[in-house]
């Protein structure tokens, strides 16, 4: 339903297409500000204006980048919250799974390090960049092809 009180000015055709949109990307933004969801929130990732840049990736790459940011995904909290007593709960390092493991795993660094700007001051930042930025995601799809991690070192089974 529309909130704004009408006036009685007339608009062109070119003009109210151009309110129009305006009024529906500004509900866009509203909604997206009041119901993402707590982790996207925490990674401060925008709504995008139009086709994410992120669906390019390779589409095994961009499933581990969409379940890191979302949390849901092959991890142990998950797989114990929907008592999933046959799943695999860690890396083949010996640690529980879980959406940022990619980043602390030694199995994974001992192959290649993620390169992260210098600006990203800790692991945070740097999880955070990877997660929430398109260059960071880019980053992560090519770290995720040359090492193999969850092909070879995170396993699925």
């Amino acid at each position: 339903t529309c909130t704004m009180e009408c006036t009685r000015r007339t608009l062109t055709l070119a003009r109210a297409k151009s309110y129009a949109k305006e009024r529906f990307n500004a509900s866009l933004q509203q909604y997206w500000s009041s119901n993402s969801t707590s982790r996207y929130k925490d990674l401060n990732i925008p709504m995008p204006k139009g086709p994410s840049p992120e669906l390019t990736l390779p589409r095994r790459n961009l499933g581990h980048l969409l379940a890191a940011r979302t949390g849901h995904g092959d991890f142990a909290a998950y797989h114990h919250r929907w008592a999933h007593d046959d799943a695999l709960l860690t890396c083949s390092c010996g640690r529980d799974k879980t959406p940022e493991h990619f980043f602390f795993c030694w199995k994974g660094r001992n192959i290649e390090r993620i390169k992260t700007p210098e600006a990203c001051r800790g692991p945070k930042e740097a999880i955070d960049w990877l997660l929430s930025t398109v260059r960071g995601a880019t980053t992560f799809s090519t770290w995720c092809t040359n090492t193999r991690f969850f092909i070879d070192i995170q396993r699925r089974y």
